[in-house]
């Protein structure tokens, strides 16, 4: 046995021997390390590479890797609540920092920037308002730093405004009828039917208007009880003469008749003549022959929708005519004696429309005439009016 121990060492010996001469001339090539020992967080680790000609191998230790932390979350924390966290190495589970406190997130707002609005009729408004889309609360700045209630913010709905109503005219004698209204309010065109309360129609009554000569009827009209009737308007020479109604037109309360009466005035001027040739009249105007006068002054009325003034002129020598308008007269007269006769003072030529030809009525006033009294100059008398008239054939100017 010892022999056999002997032998063996020498063998290996030999062997270590020829490897060592056989290594000391090769140029070695190696080949990939190997790891042999995994090194941990807080133990090192080795590896190994060989020769791929003699086969030699050479190690070298690897250095500890160390622990490599990571915080992980126990407890999530909320906007209201804390929540807990540890560190913990990630090779080894090692837990370095246990418990360690997480503060509240606390809130951040997501806004909507609501603009105001006004409240209609039927719906309701409110003042412009930030609000939070993730906690729903109401703020009146966009930092979110003033809270109010949504019903703070609202107004209620401002209703109907109805005022001016308008008879439907819908009323009878029997009952009120209806009125209706828009609303007031600026957009709304909501309406509202309501009864009409009085308008209940009252008994109508017929008032008539006759002429001068109480016979011919002007006009009738029909009135409620208690209104007032409106008049005719008179025309031609019946407004030249109108002095006014005879009877009550007014606050009726029956059917009644009202007549026209005549204004009756001594005319102190006459129509002696008038003429008329190719699209013009004359007139020739004289005085009483019971009038002494020195003087006078009148104003023509006339119809100018187809009478045209043309001129004056005056006829006896002893009359001067003046005219400082178109429709007034002035005259002076010489002589200071009473006549016994009419005498001519002047004639009035008018020029007359196309559309009157043939028999025609002309009609002329002598209006606010006033006459001097010969000698002292004072006035006689004034406000007299007479309507001179002539019914003449007016001839076209083309015959």
């Amino acid at each position: 046995m010892r022999y056999v121990r002997m032998a063996l060492c020498v063998g290996l010996c030999i062997l270590a021997a020829v490897l060592l001469v056989s290594c000391w001339h090769c140029e070695h090539t190696y080949g990939e390390w190997v790891e042999v020992q995994a090194p941990t967080c807080l133990q090192k680790g080795g590896r190994r590479r060989s020769c791929t000609k003699c086969g030699v191998s050479e190690t070298e230790p690897l250095d500890a890797l160390g622990h490599m932390f990571l915080w992980v979350t126990d407890r999530e924390p909320t906007e209201d609540h804390s929540g807990s966290k540890h560190e913990e190495c990630v090779r080894c589970a090692f837990v370095r920092q246990a418990n360690v406190h997480i503060p509240p997130l606390g809130h951040t707002h997501t806004v909507v920037d609501v603009s105001a609005k006004a409240p209609t009729c039927t719906e309701a408004g409110h003042e412009a308002y930030v609000f939070c889309t993730s906690c729903y609360r109401y703020f009146t700045d966009i930092t979110c730093t003033t809270e109010v209630e949504r019903d703070a913010l609202t107004s209620a709905p401002l209703g109907h405004s109805f005022t001016d109503y308008k008879p439907n005219g819908d009323a009878t004698e029997e009952q009120d009828g209806t009125k209706t209204a828009v609303c007031d309010r600026e957009g709304c065109n909501e309406t509202e039917t309501v009864t009409d309360s009085g308008s209940i129609l009252l008994p109508s009554y017929t008032v008539t208007f006759y002429g001068f000569d109480g016979v011919s009827v002007i006009s009738r009209v029909t009135v409620r009880k208690g209104d007032d009737a409106v008049p005719p308007v008179l025309t031609g020479s019946d407004a030249l003469n109108f002095l006014g109604w005879q009877g009550s037109y007014t606050d009726v309360t029956e059917d009644c008749s009202v007549y026209a009466i005549r204004e009756t005035r001594a005319n102190v001027f006459i129509l002696s003549s008038a003429t008329a040739s190719e699209g013009e009249v004359t007139l020739t105007l004289s005085v009483r022959g019971d009038v002494m006068l020195c003087g006078a002054e009148l104003r023509l009325l006339f119809d100018s929708s187809f009478l045209t003034l043309v001129r004056i002129e005056a006829v006896d020598a002893s009359v001067m005519a003046y005219v400082p308008t178109d429709d007034i007269v002035r005259l002076n007269v010489v002589d200071d004696e009473n006549r016994t006769s009419a005498f001519d003072l002047l004639t009035v030529t008018f020029r007359v429309s196309d559309a009157m030809q043939g028999a025609t009525t002309v009609y002329v006033v002598c209006d606010n005439c006033i006459l001097w009294q010969p000698g002292t100059g004072t006035e006689l008398s004034s406000a007299e009016r007479c309507t001179v008239n002539a019914t003449v054939y007016i001839p076209s100017r083309e015959q």
